[in-house]
């Protein structure tokens, strides 16, 4: 078997690895639906996650769409559910569309002035939006005092989590388990690829 072969299999299960050990956290921001367990517990990711925040358009019945607008604060802030950052990392907006606020956490931003993470640091996320949009531009209690809307996102390392917890997006309803590939399965697709080229 030719080297660069070779080469090019071993950077396709490398690849394959990586790709496969980055985890996705969905989040709906609307008070129907948001994850009780963040009002108790820290979310917990890797540098490489991405976080998508839901904003759900209100077509659901019994359902109120709720404008927000979502800022990074600091500890005190996020106990005490107040801000006085100008500009937020996010807006709900909309309620004619479902729309999404994405967020790659990595300890390098391309971007001037965009958000970098550090392992072993706790973030922390809120909305002092009263839902409604006269009141989207509120900055003290609204979500975050009446129904818990804020998140602490710790940034953790070492060995990727059997299972993750996160949302089904599409159905606005329960929490489903997800367990990442392993590591094997990236192992199967070098085998495959080297027979391949072998016969």
């Amino acid at each position: 078997m030719k080297p660069g072969v070779l080469y090019s299999a071993i950077w396709l299960s490398l690849f394959i690895a990586i790709a496969e050990t980055r985890a996705y956290h969905d989040v709906i921001w609307n008070s129907r639906f948001f994850n009780e367990n963040f009002k108790f517990t820290k979310m917990h990711v890797r540098l490489g996650d991405q976080l998508t925040i839901v904003c759900p358009e209100s077509y659901h019945q019994g359902m109120n769409y709720e404008y927000a607008k979502l800022y990074w604060v600091s500890e005190k802030e996020w106990e005490q559910c107040y801000t006085d950052r100008s500009q937020p990392f996010g807006v709900c907006g909309d309620e004619d569309r479902t729309e999404t606020i994405k967020l790659n956490f990595r300890s390098r931003n391309p971007i001037p002035g965009g958000m970098e993470f550090e392992v072993g640091k706790t973030y922390y996320l809120i909305s002092t939006s009263t839902g409604e949009a006269y009141g989207i531009n509120n900055v003290i209690g609204g979500l975050c005092t009446e129904h818990q809307m804020r998140i602490a996102i710790e940034i953790i390392g070492g060995q990727v989590p059997v299972q993750q917890m996160r949302y089904e997006v599409h159905e606005y309803q329960s929490l489903s388990y997800t367990a990442p590939i392993s590591f094997w399965l990236s192992l199967l697709y070098l085998a495959l690829f080297v027979l391949y080229y072998y016969a």
